[in-house]
Parts: C-alpha cells; sequence; structure tokens
C-alpha cells in the first residue's frame, strides 16, 4: 500500500515535469522565432541605411570608389550571423550605420549637447596658424 502511494506521487512527478518541459521547449521556440525576426529586421534597417547613404553619396557627386573601405567593412559585418541574445551588437551595429550615413552626407552636424560654448569654437576652428 505504501509502495502504491510512492508509484502513484512518482508518476504524478513524471507527469508534471513533463508538462513542464514541454512548456520550456515551447518558450525556447518562441524566442527563437523572435530572434530570427528581429535579427532580419536589424539586419534590413541597416541595408536601408546603407542604401540610402549610398544614394545620398552619389546625389552629392562623390564617387562610391572612395567609400569601398567602409561600405565593405560594413556589408561583411552584416553578413556575419548574429546569434540571439546579443542585443549590443545590435546596437553597435546600427550605431556604425548612422556614423557611416553621417559621414557619406557630407553635412556638417552639431552635436546635440552644444550650447554654444566659446571652447568648442575654438576647438572647432578652421586654421590652427594663430
Amino acid at each position: 500500500m505504501v509502495f502504491r502511494d510512492v508509484d502513484e506521487i512518482a508518476e504524478d512527478v513524471y507527469r508534471r515535469s513533463s508538462a513542464r518541459l514541454s512548456e520550456l521547449r515551447a518558450a525556447n521556440q518562441r524566442m527563437a522565432a523572435e530572434s530570427r525576426a528581429l535579427t532580419e529586421q536589424t539586419a534590413g534597417k541597416i541595408r536601408q541605411t546603407v542604401e540610402r547613404a549610398e544614394n545620398e553619396t552619389r546625389k552629392a557627386g562623390r564617387s562610391l570608389d572612395d567609400q569601398s573601405t567602409v561600405l565593405g567593412d560594413e556589408r561583411s559585418a552584416l553578413a556575419e550571423p548574429v546569434q540571439p541574445g546579443a542585443g549590443d551588437l545590435y546596437d553597435q551595429r546600427e550605431a556604425i550605420a548612422r556614423s557611416v550615413a553621417a559621414r557619406r552626407s557630407g553635412t556638417v552636424v552639431t552635436p546635440i549637447d552644444d550650447d554654444g560654448d566659446d571652447e568648442g569654437e575654438y576647438y572647432r576652428r578652421k586654421s590652427w596658424l594663430v
């Protein structure tokens, strides 16, 4: 009689653990699918930024050969497989794409925190021959 109770408890524990394991597998599959979708979305945004920068460069009359080293590095970064959970890597890639686009635009960008301080003007002067 005691063995029967132990057997029932063991079966109940086995059944519950199997249910939890199947829930964990389903959650892992959902997270993997979401990770793949985010990876594709981020890669698409980076490609759009690169294409936009290329178009702006063409419009500005500059040759793309001058920018080929930067484009090559960025395209190789796009081709690298991205591992799930690498959130910092996404942020870095987006920052790289933004900086490349800003560099290619050829426009002068004022820093966000620039409040017109005199020291900043001193360091941004065109000639250092005083």
